[in-house]
């Protein structure tokens, strides 16, 4: 949750900020979870060249041709192997299937509340 606050506190300072974003991030904050489903559905697939304009602070995985971000800042980065890679907490997790990869970061994002 942390990341969530985190990103909450971005949007809130943002020129123009995004008022449903804000609705979102402060509703998984007010609940104290977050579903995989909810989770899932803010997910945004970009190239990584985007991604590294918009986040130069952020370093990727060489062989990462695309980037799925979330609610809150998190993402997996998608492989040319076919494989998703998200690291996180000092942790990488890898796997063919996105869904696995989504469901090991929400439990990882569960844990930092």
């Amino acid at each position: 949750m942390k990341i969530i606050k985190e990103q909450l506190q971005y949007e809130k300072l943002k020129d123009n900020p995004d008022l449903e974003l804000i609705d979102k991030l402060q509703n998984f904050i007010d609940t104290g979870s977050i579903t995989i489903e909810a989770f899932q559905d803010t997910g945004n697939f970009i190239c990584s060249k985007s991604f590294k304009t918009d986040r130069p602070d952020v370093t990727l995985r060489s062989e990462c041709v695309d980037v799925i971000t979330y609610l809150g800042g998190p993402f997996i980065q998608s492989m040319r192997s076919g494989k998703y890679l998200v690291e996180i907490n000092d942790t990488q997790f890898d796997d063919k299937d996105l869904v696995t990869v989504e469901q090991f970061l929400v439990s990882e994002l569960s844990k930092n509340k």
